[in-house]
């Protein structure tokens, strides 16, 4: 392992959390301004998931390119790049279709993030996968939610367009960082990036499994906490600010439990038993939220769903990449990013049209559906080969 200095491994993970941090400054405002600009539940749904669609799209091909050029950290610089563009267009547009235009733009720019796993996992290989991972959930989750913070508070104060225009300056200032950030580690001797090698990694049981259940795990998210959660809060009364508050304490509490997943709860319970008791335990809590009538209960609800959540992404991104050389892990976390890009783009939408033609409490029973059918696939995962699945690793 090359030694990197404490000036260095900090501006990795401030980097990672500033990234977040631009994406997110208006994640509890977008479905809300949306709304207000005449776009249906639908529609909502479309933009609000729509930045999924450059993921699914894009993240593969980034994936493998990072891995053939050896470059990732110019990868991260161009969408950060790009991020600033996102948000700068958000932050311009009077339709919503132009907000879904520069939405989609977002996915465009998070598409490489995908290059961030790897390139932390080559940085410090002394360093257990799953520890790593956690750490750099942890940085995710910060940026996220001081972020929903920063950009509430800044739409209460200054209207609901500044947030968007403070993810594009969060973006341009991350370039500082980043170019304090380590150059890449060069593998010399690992150099076949063809088709058959594309299918090997593509093949590979642990990615494939852990793909699939995190589709589920994003369907969740993205169709409650950052679209119709808002809506909820704002139809009982609560102001930008505080929905700001409501939408980071998920990400607050899920920064505790990512780091927990990777460390205590992985050696007390095991990988297995923590994503899917946690799946469970969401299923319920989404289940129950559209009944809510009180700011203070919605707000331990979303608390509750944050903790439980937080345990799922760290366990499934190690594990998708455990088995995987690290000259493939671009191509790895892009295969993987790319098929949770479904769940993204279709439960925001998906709940939205079910919103719109059956009722809210129905959007989240589907939501409360694909926790459960997320919990069913972690169980069989890992009962299908003990040795290699999530009881064990």
């Amino acid at each position: 392992m090359v030694q990197h200095d404490k000036k260095s491994v900090i501006s990795v993970y401030t980097v990672v959390a500033l990234y977040w941090f631009s994406l997110y400054t208006y994640g509890s405002v977008l479905s809300n301004r949306a709304a207000a600009m005449g776009a249906d539940a639908a529609m909502v749904g479309l933009i609000v998931g729509s930045y999924g669609i450059a993921q699914m799209a894009l993240r593969l091909p980034v994936g493998i390119l990072s891995d053939v050029v050896k470059r990732r950290k110019l990868f991260i610089g161009a969408g950060l790049m790009i991020s600033v563009a996102s948000g700068i267009g958000l932050w311009l547009a009077q339709t919503p279709v132009q907000l879904l235009i520069f939405r989609t733009l977002a996915g465009m720019g998070v598409a490489t993030s995908i290059v961030i796993p790897g390139y932390l996992t080559e940085a410090f290989t002394d360093e257990d996968g799953h520890r790593t991972m956690g750490k750099m959930s942890a940085a995710f989750e910060i940026g996220r939610s001081s972020a929903l913070l920063a950009g509430g508070l800044l739409a209460q104060m200054l209207g609901v367009r500044w947030a968007f225009f403070l993810g594009g300056t969060a973006a341009a200032l991350s370039m500082v960082p980043w170019f304090l950030m380590p150059s890449d580690t060069y593998h010399p001797g690992h150099r076949k990036h063809g088709v058959a090698e594309l299918l090997k990694v593509i093949g590979d049981r642990d990615l494939l499994y852990s793909s699939i259940i995190t589709i589920f795990f994003q369907f969740a998210v993205f169709a409650s906490v950052f679209t119709f959660t808002p809506m909820l809060a704002k139809g009982i009364g609560i102001s930008e600010a505080m929905i700001g508050v409501l939408t980071a304490a998920f990400t607050m509490t899920g920064i505790i439990s990512a780091m927990l997943s990777g460390t205590y709860l992985k050696r007390r319970f095991g990988p297995k038993r923590t994503v899917y008791a946690a799946f469970l335990a969401s299923g319920l809590i989404f289940l129950i939220t559209p009944h809510l009538e009180t700011a203070l209960l919605l707000f331990v609800f979303q608390i509750a769903a944050g903790f439980s959540m937080g345990m799922i992404l760290p366990v499934m991104m190690a594990q998708s990449i455990r088995g995987v050389p690290g000259e493939k892990k671009g191509s790895a976390m892009g295969y993987f990013q790319s098929i949770y890009g479904i769940g993204i783009l279709g439960g925001p939408f998906i709940v939205g049209l079910v919103t719109r033609y059956v009722n809210i409490e129905a959007g989240y029973a589907l939501i409360a559906l694909a926790c459960a059918i997320g919990a069913a696939l972690s169980f069989l995962y890992g009962k299908a080969d003990r040795r290699n699945g999530l009881e064990k690793y």
